[in-house]
């Protein structure tokens, strides 16, 4: 039997529009299976409990919706590219670039290098991996919350830990989650 479009295979036999299970990306409502919010890979009432590569679960007014993450030295983005660039970047054509005014004392530089930077021939340079908060020039140091170091990189703690150790072992959980 084939169920509606959005239900996960299983459907009531005598009536395939009444799901009793929704595939990734949909939700369960009044028997039916309801589109999850933009972004979301799994969702329970319009709220976003997980969300598609290439997005972060963020904390709303309201709840938890997945918004598009953004590289570094990008603040805020869209899928076209930058619409806001981290302190010491300017922002040119969608693309952020390093400001060179921002760095006039060499010895202070690496102070203010933004997180996921590191102080190169007087220069600010992005990390390698966007997961790096901290670096040097070919490996990180430190990671962002959601990875945990392994040796000299960051690796992507489970999906339902807001931080790990580096087991992958949650030390903190991810919204939703309990320990």
């Amino acid at each position: 039997m084939k169920c509606l479009f959005g239900c996960s295979g299983s459907c009531l036999a005598t009536d395939i529009t009444q799901c009793t299970g929704c595939g990734y990306g949909f939700q369960t409502n009044n028997a039916a299976c309801a589109r999850c919010p933009d972004g979301c890979l799994t969702c329970l009432s319009s709220q976003c409990t997980s969300c598609l590569s290439g997005y972060v679960l963020a904390q709303t007014g309201t709840g938890f919706s997945c918004q598009l993450g953004c590289n570094f030295p990008c603040s805020t983005c869209t899928s076209s590219g930058c619409t806001a660039c981290a302190t010491g970047y300017l922002l040119s054509n969608s693309v952020c670039t390093f400001d060179p005014s921002s760095c006039t004392n060499i010895p202070s530089c690496a102070a203010s290098c933004p997180l996921g930077s590191y102080l190169s021939a007087g220069q600010c340079t992005a990390c390698s991996s966007a997961s790096c908060s901290a670096c040097t020039a070919s490996n990180c140091t430190q990671c962002f919350d959601g990875y945990y170091l392994s040796g000299t990189s960051c690796v992507a703690c489970p999906s339902q830990c807001q931080t790990c150790s580096s087991d992958g072992t949650c030390t903190a959980c991810g919204s939703g989650f309990t320990q």
